[in-house]
């Protein structure tokens, strides 16, 4: 929580005596947790017994993957230790990890990025020049994919462990416009956005989904992560028994 270092060189006298002077120092670390968090057996996605053979193989393949997507598993450990009190925050850091996940994992845009080019300047010849500050704002982050577009290319892999194609189509409308609203908070969005046992239910489905793509990280199989899911029982009602209702 506090650390401090002692230097002979960096002194203070006091009663004529020479004594080290403290020194703080400050380090990146996880948020400090006064109670340690409780580890327990059978909620665990996977065990040593169940890939010692190729332990190696699974660190290597989770060092690897941190490098790259490490602003979405800040983000999702942060769902887990507690940061946030309010489920609305909880809701946001899930919708942001997995829409910061699938930007760090892939480079598909809306259009070919020539081809965009081709256009910005069509569009910038075709503006007034009033207007062309307000255009560079807009057009910056034009060619990326939409959140929409993002949560379905998340969901494709797993999308019978989720549910049928109407129960998919609901869950990401649902996170689409919850993450609308509570960004913007548009009244015209207000209905439509999940809230109460609704958006706990999508919380769960949300954690369940980065969890899923977490294990596909890690080097785990099809069958294999289907196996999680039958085995861990924790795991399976967050994709198949929370149920969301219109």
């Amino acid at each position: 929580k506090d650390v401090y270092l002692f230097s002979n060189s960096i002194t203070r006298e006091v009663n004529g005596t020479s004594r080290p002077e403290p020194v703080g120092f400050y380090y990146s670390s996880i948020p400090f947790e006064k109670k340690a968090p409780e580890i327990k057996r059978h909620s665990m996605l996977f065990r040593f017994t169940e890939v010692q053979n190729r332990f190696n193989e699974i660190i290597n393949n989770w060092l690897s993957a941190y490098e790259v997507i490490l602003p979405s598993l800040n983000l999702y450990f942060s769902t887990k230790n507690g940061a946030h009190k309010y489920l609305d925050g909880k809701f946001l850091a899930l919708a942001q990890a997995i829409e910061t996940y699938h930007r760090r994992t892939s480079t598909e845009t809306y259009i070919p990025k020539g081809e965009f080019k081709l256009l910005i300047k069509e569009i910038k010849a075709n503006c007034p020049n009033e207007h062309e500050k307000w255009l560079a704002s807009r057009i910056d982050m034009g060619n990326e994919i939409s959140l929409r577009d993002r949560l379905n290319r998340i969901v494709e892999p797993f999308k019978c462990e989720i549910g049928t194609d109407e129960e998919v189509k609901l869950i990401i409308k649902l996170i689409v416009d919850t993450r609308n609203y509570l960004t913007h908070y548009d009244p015209k969005l207000e209905k439509k956005a999940a809230s109460g046992q609704n958006l706990w239910h999508l919380c769960e489905k949300m954690e369940a989904i980065l969890q899923l793509h977490l294990l596909k990280e890690l080097g785990f199989a099809s069958v294999e992560i289907s196996a999680v899911l039958n085995n861990i029982y924790k795991f399976k009602t967050k994709l198949k028994n929370t149920q969301i209702s219109v």
